[in-house]
């Protein structure tokens, strides 16, 4: 027997490669192995590092060290010449002033001599210009190409548990769950990132109550004295209104509103409160119980030792919300305001307690003072307390989802999880919509929030026992729901459009993107209500409502002032954008007005309607092509029904007509403006036959009359002379000296077909007549309501469409009582 070879050490580890004995040719042939196919495997491999780099190094030595050309060019190689490494071309090309090529041996491309080194030249100055772009405008929108980051919300993974979906889907593609796009943060340290690094900070067409009205600078709605929330003349004295002085005195206990002073009203006064603000106020900001507060109202009464302090601020609070509320729609009522004074600051005095107290009732009375800060007529203290509650909000974990975090005692039932969420939506809509205006940073991350929307169902259909088994599928809080959905997408115009460093490269994309989304959700609206009778007014004022907030968000979207697209033709579209919204905030405002007394005179909406009076003027006055005497009617008549709603809200925020004295030179300079483009008729008629007796041309198309523009008798004042005509040193306009042919104050919307709907596009008919006997001034009006207003009675009864008209009768007369339509609840 021979002995066996030794075998030499096997680079491969025994599992992989175990060894294989060498056999004599006497035994059994060897099996296929890997080996074999791959006889190079099985030789030993140095145990020297793989880098590309040493061998780089090595080639680059052999190459200095020989004197032969490593790759010759293309012609010198096909001519047999002699080459030279020259790098950028050999000697035999640059004689012959011909571009030296070289092919790549493994590729096959041919390239010149040189290119390479272009190529890294410019790929490094390109990488240069695009972060100094980074620095200037920030980064490039991630993601697909023409997409934008989603709404910055998610919505909770739906659980077994019964719950039905009130999230709206707002995302491409159909993907029921928006998506969170994420930066990458850049690897490069900077520092503090100063303005000089990302550029600078841009404002939105609305800070606060100042507005941008483009061609009239800018106009501050709040800068009027507003008695409710005027300081006082004296420093370190009690004074109890809504303002800022007087707000934080009682916050902070320097001034309060003792017990034996509050003065309650008897209880079937409280009772019929309640009822106003459950049927008017409570779809909003559904913050209590409808039954458990109606039995809470009934404690307080007849038992108040069982009533909480908390308990008897949510009662107290209502009562300053709804006088406040009659006070102001209802002149005739106007003392209301000295009890609402008295109930809120009792309640602030209150305050420090209910921000230390835990329980849900304690939030509960404080979101209800923080409603009242949202129908103020000037924003005042909202934005601070706003923070302040909802720092408080997360701190109690109402950010959470109740379902998914240990609750306190006696918060763990249905209803009591309900209306934690109710409180948390209601507090942070005002704090988001408040920042959003007032230009704010936005503190709030809906990625880091998992409470979900309440559950849209009838008040009556929960109560301390549960949830009922079967349900109806309506809501009695639908626009609490829907302005929830609306917060992100405030969210994103705030961060994307408005207070942002903007981007002229994606801004048609954003636009794009945003508009497709408020569309989207304010189709929704109507997908929500499919169960609902929408003929109800609780359905129609809410409705009108979120029409207005819809137009509103396109106001801001596709202002001029944000566009960074200089285009004409992404211009021409912001602004029928923004004028077809404008006149759905026109029409709307006057149907809730006129129909319901439900128009909103808080500082967020008249900013609304000074930025669509604004713009309707910017796009009157931009207008150069020749018009028809009912398209000036028409714009006339638009004009006045401005006016008439500026007459509204000075005479409810008793202005002292400061919003039409601003406006009025304005809308005359602009139909002055307009004037001078009518085609003249007549003078069109006249030409034609002059023009066929004298060439002979004996057919004219009269449907395109056209005429050259003549002068106007009165030019256009320029603007320069409209704001030294309007203003004063202090602010406060002045009407003009001249007399108007026109009450722009008064002037109607008059029709001789029935009224159009609230959200129609078209312009309504020009007037018929005009009433120059109407008062200009509301002041006599205000003064002495009943004496003043007979003279014009008859006047005002002769105007065809009411719907349209401004009617200071529903203020002043003691008759027309906030609210006009039939309240709801049974509380006896």
């Amino acid at each position: 027997m021979q002995p066996h070879t030794a075998q030499p050490a096997s680079p491969y580890t025994s599992h992989d490669n175990p060894p294989v004995p060498l056999l004599s040719a006497s035994k059994r042939p060897r099996l296929h192995t890997d080996l074999d196919a791959h006889p190079h495997e099985s030789k030993r491999i140095k145990s020297a590092p793989e880098e590309p780099e040493l061998y780089s190094d090595n080639v680059r030595k052999k190459l200095a060290a020989t004197s032969r050309t490593g790759q010759a060019c293309d012609r010198c190689k096909e001519r047999k010449m002699k080459c030279d490494p020259d790098p950028v071309a050999c000697q035999p090309c640059r004689s012959k002033t011909l571009r030296c090529y070289t092919t790549d041996r493994v590729t096959g491309q041919s390239r010149e001599r040189g290119q390479s080194d272009r190529t890294e030249s410019e790929i490094s100055y390109l990488r240069g210009q695009l972060s100094r772009y980074k620095r200037k405008y920030g980064p490039l929108s991630g993601g697909t190409p023409g997409e934008i980051p989603s709404t910055p919300y998610t919505a909770p993974p739906f659980r077994s548990r019964d719950r039905p979906s009130t999230y709206l889907s707002l995302c491409p593609d159909g993907d029921p769950r928006p998506s969170i796009i994420t930066d990458i943060p850049s690897s490069r340290y900077i520092g503090w990132p100063t303005p000089d690094i990302h550029g600078t900070i841009h404002d939105g067409p609305v800070n606060g109550t100042r507005v941008d009205i483009l061609d009239y600078g800018i106009m501050d709605s709040g800068d009027f004295e507003c008695d409710i929330m005027r300081d006082p003349d004296q420093p370190n004295v009690d004074h109890f209104n809504f303002s800022t002085y007087s707000v934080l005195r009682s916050i902070h206990q320097r001034q309060r509103i003792h017990q034996h002073h509050l003065q309650l009203p008897p209880k079937q006064d409280a009772l019929e409160s309640a009822d106003i603000f459950l049927t008017a106020m409570w779809g909003f900001i559904p913050i209590v119980h409808k039954e458990s507060f109606f039995a809470l109202i009934h404690r307080l009464y007849d038992t108040p030792q069982n009533v909480s302090l908390p308990e008897q601020i949510q009662v107290v609070q209502m009562l300053a919300i709804v006088n406040h509320q009659t006070a102001i729609r209802n002149h005739t009522q106007a003392i209301k305001m000295e009890d609402s004074y008295r109930y809120f600051h009792y309640a602030l005095g209150s305050y420090p307690y209910l921000m230390e107290e835990s329980s849900l009732p304690a939030m509960q009375a404080l979101a209800m003072i923080l409603t009242q800060f949202r129908i103020l007529p000037k924003p005042g203290h909202t934005w601070t307390l706003a923070q302040e509650m909802l720092i408080r909000c997360i701190d109690l974990n109402y950010h959470r989802d109740p379902d998914m975090i240990d609750l306190p005692t006696g918060e763990t039932s249905a209803l009591a999880k309900e209306l934690r969420k109710r409180v948390f939506h209601s507090i942070l809509g005002i704090c988001v919509t408040t920042g959003c205006r007032l230009g704010r940073p936005a503190p709030w991350q809906f990625v880091h929030w998992d409470v979900p929307l309440p559950l849209a169902i009838k008040d009556s259909e929960i109560s301390v026992a549960g949830l009922q088994p079967r349900r109806s599928g309506n809501c009695d809080f639908w626009q609490c729901l829907h302005l929830a959905k609306l917060l992100p997408l405030y969210a994103e115009l705030h961060n994307y459009v408005l207070t942002v460093r903007r981007s002229p490269a994606d801004y048609v994309k954003i636009v794009d993107a945003l508009h497709t989304k408020i569309d989207a959700w304010r189709a929704d609206w109507d997908t929500c209500l499919q169960n609902e009778d929408r003929t109800k007014p609780h359905i129609i004022i809410p409705t009108l409502l979120i029409d207005s907030w819809a137009a509103e968000f396109l106001l801001n979207l596709h202002h001029p002032n944000v566009c960074t697209a200089r285009t004409q033709d992404v211009l021409e579209k912001n602004l029928d954008v923004c004028h077809k919204a404008a006149k759905r905030l026109l029409s709307n405002f006057h149907t809730l007005s006129e129909q319901y007394k439900a128009a909103d005179f808080s500082w967020n909406s008249v900013v609304a309607y000074t930025l669509g009076f604004g713009l309707t003027l910017h796009i009157f006055r931009k207008r150069t092509n020749h018009i028809t005497q009912e398209q000036f009617n028409a714009t006339k008549n638009e004009l006045a029904g401005w006016m008439s709603l500026m007459a509204y809200a000075d005479l409810v925020l008793r202005t002292k007509n400061r919003l039409q004295n601003y406006f009025r030179p304005l809308v005359e300079t602009v139909q002055q403006h307009v004037q001078v483009l009518i085609v003249n008729e007549s003078h069109t008629d006249r030409a034609a036959t002059q023009l066929s007796s004298t060439h002979g041309h004996h057919e004219f198309n009269r449907s395109s009359s056209i005429v050259k523009q003549e002068p106007s008798p009165h030019p256009v004042p320029s603007l320069r002379h409209i704001q030294e005509r309007s203003a004063t040193p202090n602010g406060v306009t002045q009407p003009p000296s001249h007399t108007l042919q026109h009450s722009y104050g008064l002037a109607p919307y008059q029709n001789s077909q029935p009224p159009l709907p609230p959200g129609s596009y078209s312009i309504y008919s020009p007037p018929i007549m005009q009433h120059p006997n109407l008062p200009t001034s509301l002041a006599p009006l205000l003064n002495e309501p009943r004496g003043s207003m007979s003279q014009y009675q008859s006047s005002l009864s002769q105007m065809q469409d009411p719907a349209m008209t401004f009617s200071p009768h529903l203020y002043t007369d003691s008759s027309a009582q906030w609210p006009l339509f039939p309240l709801g609840a049974t509380y006896s």
